[in-house]
């Protein structure tokens, strides 16, 4: 089946020129597929997870100590194609197809800055950003 995909794109909708969403925004956009030949589907979804991870170094004379935490703040799927009980499931014939999705990002009690590219925070030990 891979060789039938001829392309597979996710683009969102940015909301400000920061690129940058916050806790209860909503991110809008799409899902492109392009397919050369009929394929069968089981299930078609994108997900969405919002992770933060921390790591700082502390130095004390000789001694040196790496602290480290993750958290998941959330983790969502919409589905484009549900899973079907069916044998012969759902099918996409060929051409470029568009899923829309559409999700609110969860509210936190920290108000996290979500980004939707790599970002690296320094944090202090109070977990507050240096």
């Amino acid at each position: 089946m891979s060789g039938s995909i001829k392309e597979l794109i996710l683009h969102y909708d940015p909301i400000n020129e920061s690129n940058i969403f916050t806790s209860g925004d909503i991110v809008e956009g799409r899902v492109v597929l392009e397919v050369t030949k009929e394929i069968k589907v089981d299930k078609f979804f994108v997900k969405f997870t919002g992770d933060a991870d921390v790591r700082w170094t502390e130095n004390s004379g000789d001694d040196e100590t790496t602290y480290s935490d993750h958290e998941r703040y959330f983790k969502l799927k919409q589905y484009f194609i549900q899973e079907s009980s069916k044998k012969d499931g759902p099918v996409i014939r060929p051409g470029s197809h568009v899923f829309p999705f559409s999700f609110q990002l969860p509210q936190h009690k920290n108000e996290t800055v979500l980004l939707m590219k790599e970002r690296r925070e320094r944090m202090d030990r109070d977990g507050s950003s240096a």
